[in-house]
Formats: C-alpha cells, sequence, structure tokens
C-alpha cells in the first residue's frame, strides 16, 4: 500500500514515450509489480477471481465501473513473477485487453503463462480498436461489465480469434 516508484501516460496520441516509469531498483520492479495490486488484493479474494488489463486507464476504468479486483501490469506483458503473484490470490482470471491486433496478441501470450500457471482463464470480447476505457466511456459501466462476466473461456475465445468468420465454434 505504499509507494515505490512513479508511472505515466502520455495523454495525446502523439505523445512519446506513452509509458513513463520510475527507473528500476530492488522495490520497483515492473516484472514483478502489478498496478492496483494493494487495492484490489481484498476484491480479488472475495470475488475469487482477478481481471486483468494492460495499463493504468484501463485499471482506473474498471476500478470506476466498480470491478475493484483489477489489475494492470504497467504497460508490460504479463510476466512470470506477476502471475506467480496473482496465483497466490485467486485461480481464476480474466484478461480485459484492448480489441485491436496488439491487444489480441498480449491475450495469447498472458493466456499461454496463465494456463502454464494452472488458472482458470476467461477473455472479455473487447470491440475491434477499443480499450476497457473506451467501452466505459463509449457503452457505460454496465456493458463493461457484462462483457467481463460473459468472458468465454481461453479455448472458446482462441478459436473465436483464430476463426472469426465462423461464429459458434466450441471447444
Amino acid at each position: 500500500g505504499r509507494a515505490v516508484g512513479f508511472g505515466g501516460r502520455a495523454l495525446s496520441p502523439e505523445g512519446e514515450p506513452k509509458y513513463l516509469n520510475s527507473p528500476e531498483t530492488p522495490l520497483f520492479s515492473k516484472k514483478r509489480l502489478l498496478y492496483g495490486l494493494s487495492d484490489a488484493r481484498e476484491s480479488i479474494r472475495r470475488r475469487d477471481r482477478v481481471v486483468l488489463v494492460e495499463g493504468y486507464f484501463d485499471h482506473l476504468a474498471l476500478w470506476r465501473a466498480g470491478i475493484h479486483e483489477t489489475v494492470a501490469s504497467m504497460g508490460t506483458a504479463l510476466t512470470p513473477e506477476q502471475t506467480e503473484r496473482l496465483r497466490r490470490l485467486t485461480g481464476s482470471a480474466i484478461l480485459c485487453y484492448d480489441g485491436d491486433a496488439a491487444g489480441r496478441n498480449a491475450s495469447r501470450a498472458a493466456l499461454a503463462l496463465l494456463l502454464g500457471h494452472g488458472f482458470a482463464a476467461r477473455v472479455a470480447r473487447m470491440p475491434a480498436g477499443e480499450d476497457p476505457d473506451d467501452l466505459l466511456r463509449g457503452e457505460g459501466a454496465e456493458a463493461l461489465a457484462a462483457r467481463i462476466d460473459e468472458a468465454p473461456d481461453a479455448v472458446t475465445w482462441l478459436l473465436e480469434d483464430v476463426r472469426p468468420d465462423e461464429p459458434g465454434l466450441d471447444p
């Protein structure tokens, strides 16, 4: 619950770098830390699930929508160290990454880690090109919460992602 470093995100699309964090230290290690974990810990235990997002704004969007069991990997790919830390709290994870190609690629990589660590993993279906913050602003908190609650299991999501023109495929 105490600050160990600082992170920021560019607000304009042209801003570079997109994310700027404190330098790595023994306390501030992006591969070990998850943004918002200290605030989400009890909600994760109570709901017996964690919702993973890619960045600060997505974490804040879910928090505003009442989804408090949310953590962000601080603008980096999910790491084995972060996955192990989460596994001590729950065995269920829902990915809520961006709906663009990069977000889908990140979801596939995160699924490999989560499944390898024994998680029951699901992936929220995000509209093409949108992130959780976009969805919250455009459709509201209920729509965002519904996408998370209705997230398909990992295998179903992977089939949908590989064969989007064939709806209804199931494991």
